[in-house]
């Protein structure tokens, strides 16, 4: 069995997490957002682009970003503003000596997921772990 068709089953059955299958879903969403093209026509004239006829919702919803002043860190800083908040209400709710629930902190998700394979094909090239034994689990 080759390298690349080794990596792919190690693909499919990480992706049937269900953390992972926020991962793809979102991953999807992004891609599906780079395919729609909204005409000129239906947008209004500061959104129009003359070259191309229209706009694909991605880079509409990165103009809006723009023109709302959210930057990427700003949404960072927000996100992890968020997950302290709920981390803090988990400490007023419980004793501090529990530990805390991480599962509804949100995260980049397909970064995360980017991470973790690459730290996995990272093991498999260097010999701490074999392909074989992932997939057997």
């Amino acid at each position: 069995m080759n390298k690349a068709r080794k990596q792919h089953e190690l693909v499919l059955k990480i992706i049937s997490d269900e953390q992972d299958y926020r991962t793809v879903k979102r991953h999807l969403e992004e891609i599906v957002s780079e395919m729609i093209v909204i005409p000129n026509s239906w947008l209004p004239e500061r959104f129009h682009d003359n070259k191309r006829g229209g706009r694909t919702v991605a880079r509409l919803n990165a103009m809006c970003d723009k023109r709302d002043g959210l930057t990427e860190h700003r949404k960072i800083k927000a996100i992890k503003a968020r997950n302290i908040k709920r981390l803090a209400r988990q400490v007023q709710d419980r004793n501090i000596s529990c530990p805390l629930d991480y599962s509804h902190n949100e995260s980049d998700d397909i970064a995360l997921h980017r991470n973790e394979m690459a730290l996995v094909a990272g093991m498999i090239s260097g010999g701490l772990i074999d392909a074989e034994d992932i997939l057997e689990s």
